[in-house]
């Protein structure tokens, strides 16, 4: 991936200083109420990151063909991840499904660290745009 625009990380140094901010703060930069949908709340700090989004007049993700929502999801999270963590052993799998082989990555604890309890995580995107690569999940270790 080319290196990331001025304005790819500013918007990211702007997502990660989100968590930090007061509910009410984030309700006035969202310049909305809270959106609820079925009973479940949007995380307050992407309806911030969407309220920017319309503000720059982007074009939605969903609206992109495959591979330029891709590019831009895979940039717009390079643009807000934390650094990456060492992780001991990292072994890239596959899983048999009922349409085919699916992808996948086991994290594993430095041998002293044995016994920890087992995390699944599902990447972002709508198993559409993500990837593993580009989630920086932290695992139970550190």
């Amino acid at each position: 991936m080319d290196e990331l625009t001025t304005l790819e990380r500013a918007r990211g140094g702007l997502a990660r200083s989100l968590k930090s901010l007061p509910a009410p703060a984030k309700a006035g930069l969202a310049g909305a109420a809270p959106v609820v949908i079925d009973g479940q709340t949007l995380d307050p700090d992407i309806q911030v990151m969407i309220a920017v989004r319309d503000k720059l007049d982007e074009a939605p993700i969903e609206s992109l063909p495959l591979d330029q929502a891709r590019r831009r999801y895979a940039r717009e999270m390079a643009a807000i991840a934390p650094p990456a963590e060492r992780v001991y052993h990292v072994e890239d799998l596959t899983l048999p499904g009922p349409a085919g082989d699916l992808p996948a990555r086991l994290y594993s604890p430095p041998p002293a660290e044995a016994g920890l309890p087992m995390l699944v995580h599902y990447h972002g995107g709508g198993h559409v745009v993500g990837s593993p690569d580009r989630c920086r999940c932290r695992p139970p270790w550190r």
